[in-house]
């Protein structure tokens, strides 16, 4: 997983955390195993033994240790994502809010008391309303005016 998220020391952690506990598992408890019968070499076994089963220790520590940072880097990403999530919700809101202001500027410069405010949200390409004997045309977010049979069009019409 570390390979994944990119953080390589981690991943080298990890690495010799398996390899500590592999080695430090079946060479120390071999060597505890078969000591009895070695004889006069018996503490040189133990001593082994012992070296590696403190190898499996440091390992399980070790690998405790970096499953633990894994965990905290997951939660890290994940509260980065919510907060990212959060920001994108409110920067569409503001802008939302600041689109029906400006349709509502326009629609108020263009046919003063005479057209209805309809929010930026509810309108469509297809929407269009009458004022001064003008026909406004929303396009997306933009409005535009019609010139008679000569309209000017930012936005193709899909359909």
């Amino acid at each position: 997983m570390s390979e994944w998220a990119g953080d390589h020391s981690l991943a080298g952690r990890m690495r010799a955390a398996v390899w500590g506990i592999v080695l430090g598992g079946v060479v120390g408890g071999g060597l505890s195993a078969i000591a009895p019968v070695l004889g006069s070499f018996m503490p040189l076994a133990i001593g082994l033994s012992s070296a590696f089963l403190l190898l499996l220790l440091a390992g399980v520590l070790l690998a405790f240790v970096s499953v633990v940072q894994i965990a905290g880097m997951s939660a890290q990403a994940i509260t980065s994502n919510i907060a990212t999530e959060a920001r994108n919700i409110r920067i569409a809101k503001r802008k939302a809010h600041e689109m029906d202001e400006v349709v509502g500027r326009q629609l108020a410069a263009n046919a003063p008391g005479q057209v209805e405010q309809v929010p930026a949200a509810n309108l469509t390409k297809s929407d269009s309303f009458l004022g001064n004997e003008q026909k406004i045309k929303i396009a997306g977010h933009r409005i535009e005016q019609s010139d008679g049979d000569n309209t000017y069009d930012l936005a193709p019409e899909d359909g």
